[in-house]
C-alpha cells in the first residue's frame, strides 16, 4: 500500500514514519492513561502511589528499597515526591534506586 492510499483510508491515525519495511502510526486520545505515579519516602522506604484522574494518590506498592543510603539530593527529591509517567519509567526509576 502506498503512503497516499494509507492516508486516504485511515482518518483516525496519522503517519509518523513510512518506509517499505515499516509504518508507524499514531493518534491523540483524550482521557486518562492510569500510568501516573509518585514516589515518596515513608518509614525509611520508597513507596509508590498511583495518581487517579482526580489527582488522588492511591497506594500501589511499598517497596523494599531503603532510603537510608541514598544521596542527599535523591532523598530530598523523594521526600518532595518524584512524579513519573508510564510503567517503563516507573520500573526504570525504581531499579536505579535499588
Amino acid at each position: 500500500m502506498s503512503k497516499k492510499k494509507l492516508e486516504e483510508s485511515n482518518t483516525e491515525w496519522q503517519i509518523k514514519d513510512f518506509s517499505s519495511k515499516e509504518v508507524t502510526l499514531f493518534k491523540y486520545e483524550n482521557g486518562f492513561c492510569n500510568e501516573h505515579y509518585v514516589l515518596r519516602e515513608e518509614d525509611g522506604i520508597i513507596v509508590v502511589y498511583n495518581i487517579d484522574e482526580n489527582g488522588n494518590e492511591i497506594l500501589k506498592e511499598k517497596t523494599s528499597i531503603n532510603t537510608q543510603y541514598l544521596p542527599q539530593t535523591d532523598l530530598i527529591a523523594i521526600k518532595n515526591g518524584i512524579y513519573i509517567y508510564g510503567n517503563e519509567e516507573l520500573y526504570s526509576t525504581l531499579e536505579d534506586y535499588e
